[in-house]
């Protein structure tokens, strides 16, 4: 089973990587694989607006049984696809 990091630790590993550390040297001083590490800069992208995805308030309201929301989410985006699908060919 994957251990789980606070958040806290997840913030200074991200903090680290934004300051010029390398995700290697990262991964080697914090005991961390490159993935996770890689996982969570994406994390923090999305987050903070810089790359699209779903917000990590978002995900974990979907994880204590808000879906109802998310699926309305998801269905905007399958219809935005279709659109640009359409209109890219």
């Amino acid at each position: 089973m994957p251990r789980a990091y606070p958040d806290e630790f997840r913030a200074k590993a991200v903090s680290l990587i934004q300051a010029g550390q390398t995700v290697n040297n990262s991964s080697s001083d914090l005991d961390v694989s490159c993935a996770i590490l890689h996982r969570w800069v994406k994390r923090d992208k999305i987050d903070r607006g810089n790359i699209p995805g779903v917000l990590l308030a978002e995900s974990r309201e979907c994880e204590h049984g808000s879906y109802e929301k998310h699926e309305n989410v998801f269905e905007s985006w399958k219809t935005r696809s279709k659109f640009f699908v359409k209109h890219t060919t």
